[in-house]
């Protein structure tokens, strides 16, 4: 069965891991049918989809504005390929799906990865995508969702309630797994003393992710506890940033904080994190980088965001979002911590994801999608 999938971009981010995830976890015979368009920029995870076997096609677009040649590429794609099934990824790639499907006569299945809490705080543009995938929602046969809550929201604002599938998220424990190595070399690495307390977060640089709101957590958080450190990772966290960095100089940060930049191998980072914190403020459906570093047995502080606190269960604390006193008091209470009840926390926080979360349920139920519909 021929699988033409439509994404957004291939640069680190959650659909496009999930993606990446999927294609190289198939057999070997099955992946060569799968083709994946990607209408903005690739990175490090088209090269290794197309390591797999699937042939990637990166159109590398930055900007709406150039939706009509992208769709006509598309088109293109689609009547070379000759799919059985369209599958869109995101608002923009379910829109270039639908157009794929409408030219091949082929079934249509959607992919949301994204929580409305608020409209508001979306952009114009992703507005109007919203807007026009829930106008056209009635010809996908499935409309996958990686969170309850997200599932919810979209049929709020229109999206059928009778063609919701949810997919959790799935994690490979076999690849993001507790390394006291891999803790000993990052910490050398970065000049990190054995006892230091280490705070992570992995996310890329954007308002809804909430890198501010830490910030000051940890200004707060600094005052109480010492021997502290803050290791921030993701696509635009580095030096290059000048609006992070002078955050954190205004701040007088800059010596609690630590910049990686993005990190394509993170299944290593997440081993060092004495706690892992998600601080997304809107927009997270189900979060990957809280799962890799549940997997890793490093226990996490997750804002109320989409589906994180039933991600979270008891291996981690759950606060409001954009809550700075709430996370400051949470990072107190693991730093306070004894030794055998961090060991608990991150026995608690891997037994979760192999038990709920693994990634053969993720592949099996997307498998399921793949077939004739």
């Amino acid at each position: 069965m021929r699988v033409l999938h439509t994404i957004t971009s291939l640069q680190t981010g959650g659909a496009e891991t999930v993606l990446c995830r999927i294609l190289t976890n198939l057999e070997a015979e099955k992946v060569k049918l799968h083709r994946v368009i990607s209408l903005g920029p690739g990175g490090s995870l088209s090269k290794q989809i197309s390591k797999a076997g699937a042939t990637v096609d990166i159109l590398g677009s930055t900007k709406r504005i150039s939706a009509p040649l992208l769709l006509m590429k598309v088109l293109t794609i689609a009547n070379q390929f000759k799919p059985d099934i369209c599958i869109g990824w995101m608002y923009d790639g379910n829109l270039a799906a639908w157009i794929a499907s409408r030219k091949t006569r082929t079934p249509l299945v959607w992919n949301i990865r994204h929580s409305i809490s608020d409209i508001a705080n979306e952009t114009i543009g992703t507005r109007l995508a919203i807007k026009l995938n829930s106008l056209l929602s009635s010809a996908p046969t499935t409309i996958s969702y990686n969170s309850k809550i997200a599932a919810d929201q979209h049929v709020g604002l229109g999206f059928p309630a009778d063609k919701v599938e949810v997919i959790p998220n799935g994690f490979n424990t076999n690849q993001f797994r507790p390394n006291q190595i891999s803790c000993r070399e990052w910490r050398e690495k970065l000049g990190i003393k054995p006892n230091t307390f280490v705070v992570g977060h992995v996310a890329r640089y954007h308002p809804m992710k909430g890198h501010k709101t830490l910030l000051k957590a940890i200004d707060h958080f600094s005052r109480l506890a010492s021997n502290i450190k803050l290791v921030m990772a993701g696509r635009d966290v580095d030096s290059q940033n000048r609006e992070l960095n002078s955050f954190i100089t205004k701040n007088n940060l800059d010596h609690l904080v630590v910049l990686l930049g993005e990190v394509s191998d993170t299944e290593t980072l997440n081993p060092m994190f004495d706690v892992s914190v998600s601080s997304s403020i809107w927009g997270e459906g189900f979060s990957n980088t809280l799962g890799e570093s549940m997997a890793c047995g490093t226990p996490v502080i997750a804002t109320n965001v989409g589906d994180s606190a039933s991600l979270v269960g008891d291996a981690g604390i759950v606060v409001e979002p954009n809550n700075v006193d709430a996370l400051a008091q949470s990072l107190w209470s693991f730093y306070q911590q004894t030794e055998t009840e961090r060991t608990q926390f991150r026995q608690r926080a891997r037994a979760r994801i192999v038990d709920q979360f693994g990634i053969d349920r993720m592949i099996n139920a997307y498998q399921d999608i793949f077939l004739p519909h």
